[in-house]
C-alpha cells in the first residue's frame, strides 16, 4: 500500500523531475560531464540537494559517465579538429574532468605514433595551402615553417613531435626529389 505523500514531498519530486527531464534535454543534443549538467541545473535555479540526487540517479542508470564522455569527446575532437596531449587535456578539464581520468584517456587515444602522424598531416595539409598560393616551384621558407610551427604549437603538440614530423616531411620531399 502506497502512502500518502505530503505537498511538501510532492513539490520535490516534482523538482526531481523537471530536473531529470532538463537533463535528458541536454543529453539528447550530446554527452555532456557531470560538471557541464550540474552548472546548466544551477543555472535554471535547481537546489544543490536536487542536483545532487538528479546527477546521482543518472549517474547510476548510466546516463552520466564521465570516464564514457572524456573517451567519447577525445575520440570526436581527434577526428574532427586534431590536437595535442596538452591542449585535450586543458579542454577535458574545462568539462570538469579530473587530471588523472583526463590523462588516463588521452593515453589511450593518443599514442606517441598517432600524435606524430596527426602532425604530419596537418603539417602538410599547410604546406600544400602554402604552395598553391605561392609562386611556381618556390622553395618552403624558414617564416612559413615557423608559420607552420606555431600553428600546430597552438594545437598543443610538443615542439619535439613538432621537429620529428618536419624531419620526416624534409626527409620525404628529399627521396622524392631524387
Amino acid at each position: 500500500m502506497a502512502r500518502a505523500r505530503s505537498d511538501g514531498e510532492e513539490k520535490g519530486d516534482d523538482t526531481e523531475e523537471r530536473a531529470k527531464t532538463a537533463c535528458l534535454r541536454l543529453l539528447s543534443v550530446r554527452a555532456r560531464s557531470r560538471k557541464e549538467l550540474k552548472e546548466r541545473l544551477e543555472k535554471k535555479g535547481f537546489s544543490a540537494s536536487v542536483i545532487s540526487s538528479t546527477l546521482t540517479d543518472l549517474q547510476r542508470v548510466g546516463l552520466v559517465d564521465d570516464n564514457e564522455f572524456a573517451r567519447m569527446w577525445v575520440e570526436e575532437r581527434l577526428r574532427s579538429r586534431p590536437s595535442g596531449a596538452r591542449v585535450l587535456k586543458w579542454q577535458l578539464r574545462r568539462h570538469g574532468i579530473h587530471e588523472e581520468l583526463a590523462n588516463s584517456v588521452i593515453e589511450k587515444a593518443l599514442d606517441s605514433e598517432k600524435e606524430l602522424g596527426l602532425v604530419i598531416e596537418l603539417a602538410q595539409a599547410k604546406l600544400r595551402r602554402l604552395h598553391s598560393k605561392a609562386q611556381p616551384g618556390a622553395e618552403i621558407g624558414r617564416e612559413e615553417l615557423a608559420r607552420i610551427s606555431r600553428f600546430l604549437a597552438s594545437r598543443g603538440f610538443s615542439f619535439d613531435v613538432i621537429k620529428e614530423a618536419f624531419n620526416n616531411i624534409l626527409e620525404e620531399n628529399a627521396q622524392e626529389e631524387s
